[in-house]
């Protein structure tokens, strides 16, 4: 194998190394900014539900008829509707959030937990100390990253209508009924804030990143690679097959090449060329005086 061919297979190989190394470091990288970017996300679309709550409970709630007294009832003096309709008319600019509350006893039949929330609710539950809960639930493209934070009852008011069934509002039991939503106590977790984000967007522009990180530095390792292999072969396999075919005229005895016997070569090369031909000079010489001995000897 020649020379040139060796030097291209061991750096193409370190090439092929180089950009795996690159490959792997640029998708760890890229992973975790996309989770850290996902859990961001989560985060502000839970603060931004929190919020609603809050305005629909300070805000909303007090300009309401006393529940006690009225014949109606107004789900939109419910922090819970309020978040929950609110985020609700994102789902259309933003289908890859989605936002929930559930319980394992709610008031409405639809905020009734699944499996998977009762577990988070549960675990809320279990250890208090704990104020939010994050994770991936899912497999292949319907992985979803979640992030779930306790609902408690932190304030009185909130009994008037959830502590007993025998005490709730008329107008609350006449829409919901009494089988769910009532016994609740103070300080209890009664439900979970959860919000899903869609993986796959963010796990593509992740790979997106990657693949724009190993393009460039393969565009930079080959440039440089070609460039690599044609000073070499001018500066280095060009002279270097040169002295040879010189080395093999002189040794050979026959007519050196004029370009290289003229000392177009340079550099070490035309160090060696002048080795070469001190070598030949020597040569001849010692062979001259062997040659002489002989007759000499031969004579005597």
């Amino acid at each position: 194998m020649k020379i040139d061919v060796r030097f291209a297979v061991i750096l193409g190989l370190s090439l092929l190394g180089g950009l795996a190394i690159a490959a792997y470091v640029s998708f760890s990288l890229a992973a975790r900014q996309a989770r850290d970017d996902l859990a961001l996300s989560a985060s502000l679309l839970l603060e931004t539900a929190q919020a609603v709550r809050g305005y629909t409970s300070e805000e909303i709630a007090p300009l309401m008829p006393d529940l006690a007294e009225s014949s109606d009832f107004h789900p939109q003096s419910v922090p819970s509707y309020g978040a929950q309709s609110t985020i609700r008319r994102l789902d259309k600019a933003f289908p890859e959030y989605s936002y929930r509350e559930a319980s394992m006893n709610p008031t409405n039949p639809g905020d009734r937990a699944t499996d998977q929330e009762a577990g988070l609710l549960l675990a809320f539950r279990d250890r208090p100390e704990l104020k939010e809960l994050s994770g991936e639930v899912g497999d292949g493209k319907e992985v979803h990253f979640y992030l779930a934070r306790p609902i408690r009852v932190d304030a009185p008011a909130c009994l008037d209508c959830h502590g007993s069934a025998d005490h709730a509002p008329k107008a609350l039991l006449a829409r919901y009924g009494s089988n769910g939503g009532f016994g609740y106590r103070l300080g209890d977790v009664i439900g979970i804030q959860r919000v899903l984000v869609s993986v796959k967007p963010w796990r593509d522009k992740a790979i997106a990143q990657v693949w724009l990180t190993l393009v460039s530095v393969g565009c930079i390792a080959v440039l440089s690679l070609a460039t690599f292999m044609l000073l070499l072969r001018k500066y280095f396999i060009r002279p270097l097959n040169r002295i040879t075919r010189f080395a093999e005229a002189t040794s050979l005895g026959e007519a050196p090449d004029p370009h290289v016997a003229g000392g177009s070569l340079g550099g070490q090369f035309s160090d060696l060329r002048e080795a070469i031909e001190r070598l030949k000079t020597s040569v001849e010489r010692a062979a001259a005086m062997l040659e002489k001995r002989s007759r000499e000897t031969f004579r005597g």
